[in-house]
Parts: structure tokens; C-alpha cells; sequence
């Protein structure tokens, strides 16, 4: 979603997002393609490319869409047939990870090496430093692991917790959902300008 705030911004559309809802929206509805079935994403973009937003502002949002549909899409060819994306669709696509509660970002990797970092206190530690640090990080591990076996869950946070919660709500009633209503309900929980 990071990639797609870029692209918002270097195409000069962020103004109109940031102060025209209905904009704003419609854009997310881009992101939510990542929660359709794998094998509904390219019948989901061709659809939403229908909807009357998308037509009547096609000039403008050409370079946008043509970046999303070369990188995550795949582009037409000349006959019709699209070419592989960038990104392979089951690469991003978050559908059966929501399903099967896995992560659906490396933010925990993240966090990881974040504290990780702060641990060394230096960009160029010694390697002495560097032992200790991992030293200090098996302790820590294993001390999560313990508190895991005896049954302790981490706590996530509440905004996290009850934004997965709606999402995966909506994706479980997904055969239930016309396209325009399902992509507008997942996109409600985005927030792409962060």
C-alpha cells in the first residue's frame, strides 16, 4: 500500500486524495484487490476499471493505473492477453493468508530489526558488541518462548486487531458480496496516506 501512496504522490494526485473522500476511496479500492480470491483479482481490476469513477476520470488517473496494472496486473499485449506483472499476483495477494491467519505485512520483521538496532546503539559495532547483542536476543527468545509455551498470547493492538477482524468479516462473506461493495467495504479500512 506504501508503493501505491508513492505513485499517488509522484502522479500529483495527492491533494485530491487527501481532501476529496470520494477520491480517496476509489483509489483504495486499487489496494483492496489485494483480498479477491487469486483467481478473481484480473476480472476484479477489469470490473473496477467499468466503474463509472474510473471512465470519467481516465486521463487523470492513466499514469496510476497503467503503473498498477504493469506492476501487480499484468498489461495487455498487443492480441489481448495480459503479460506477467512485475509481481507475481499470488505473491501480494492477501486472501488465503487472511483466511489461514497469517501476517499479511513483514511489520513484525520490521519491529524485529528495529529493536534489534536500538540493542547495538551503533550503526558499526564491534564484533564483541555484536555477540552480546545476539547473546541478549536468545535470551529474550527464549524467554518469549516460554511465556508462549505456558500460554501467553502477545498482545496486538487493539486498532490492528479490529481492522483484521472487519476485513477478514468481509472476506469471508465474499460470494455474498457484488464486486463494487466488497472492494468499498475493504478499502473503508485502509489508510494509504500514513
Amino acid at each position: 500500500m506504501r508503493n501505491l501512496w508513492r505513485h499517488i504522490q509522484e502522479y500529483g494526485l495527492q491533494t485530491q486524495y487527501c481532501n476529496d473522500p470520494v477520491f480517496a476511496l476509489e483509489l483504495k479500492k486499487l489496494a483492496a484487490l489485494a483480498f479477491v480470491p487469486i483467481e478473481k483479482v484480473i476480472e476484479y481490476f477489469e470490473g473496477l476499471l467499468e466503474n463509472e469513477f474510473y471512465t470519467k476520470n481516465e486521463e487523470l488517473l492513466s499514469p496510476l493505473i497503467s503503473y498498477f496494472e504493469c506492476t501487480w496486473i499484468g498489461s495487455l499485449d498487443r492480441r489481448g492477453k495480459r503479460r506477467s506483472p512485475l509481481f507475481a499476483i499470488d505473491l501480494w495477494n492477501c486472501f488465503n493468508r487472511l483466511k489461514d491467519d497469517l501476517p499479511r505485512t513483514n511489520n513484525n520483521i520490521e519491529g524485529w530489526h528495529n529493536g534489534f538496532s536500538a540493542l547495538l546503539t551503533s550503526s558499526h559495532p564491534t564484533i564483541w558488541k555484536f555477540i552480546n547483542c545476539l547473546k541478549k536476543e536468545e535470551s529474550i527468545n527464549k524467554i518469549t518462548t516460554e511465556q508462549l509455551i505456558a500460554g501467553d498470547v502477545p498482545p496486538k493492538k487493539l486498532k490492528y486487531k479490529d481492522t483484521a477482524k472487519k476485513i477478514l468479516h468481509i472476506c469471508e462473506d465474499f460470494e455474498n458480496r457484488q464486486l463494487n461493495d466488497f472492494l468499498q467495504g475493504i478499502a473503508h479500512n485502509f489508510n494509504l496516506n500514513m
